[in-house]
């Protein structure tokens, strides 16, 4: 006999007050219980590059502000930083691949107000032509009238 019952369950003695009966499922249990670490372990990956993608946003879109992307490219500039507010929130919820995406999307914008501020400012520092207008001096004619001493006013 080797402690086998007729339930499939066999007997483990650890004291001799002491016996527990274990069935041979629970010997599966380490494989499962390592399927469950390996996937925890994964996901910490994911949070990483989740971390990583919205970290890389942050940083394009403060230097796209530096740029003055507000004033030039403010739909992007938006888009970008709403983009990133909910990148964290489903960071925060423990979404690590939803959170990647839209750190990503939150980059893109951010790359595109960067590089429109940087056209717009090019195409604004350069100063249209002024205008010369030349106005007549005479209203009534063609040619200047000539300049003239104003009356004198007789004394008293």
């Amino acid at each position: 006999m080797d402690g086998r019952r007729a339930d499939g369950a066999f007997q483990l003695r650890t004291n001799p007050r002491l016996t527990l009966f274990r069935s041979r499922d629970s010997e599966r249990a380490l494989p499962r219980h390592g399927t469950w670490f390996l996937a925890a372990l994964l996901s910490c990956a994911s949070v990483n590059d989740a971390s990583n993608a919205i970290g890389q946003a942050q940083t394009a879109l403060d230097g796209a502000r530096a740029g003055e992307a507000d004033r030039y490219a403010p739909y992007e500039t938006t888009l970008s930083d709403m983009y990133l507010a909910k990148a964290r929130e489903e960071q925060a919820r423990g979404k690590g691949a939803e959170a990647q995406k839209l750190g990503e999307e939150a980059l893109k914008y951010a790359q595109t107000a960067s590089r429109k501020s940087a056209e717009r400012r090019a195409a604004v520092s350069t100063p249209p032509p002024a205008a010369t207008i030349q106005h007549p001096r005479n209203l009534g004619g063609s040619e200047a009238a000539p300049e003239s001493q104003p009356p004198k006013v007789p004394k008293q």
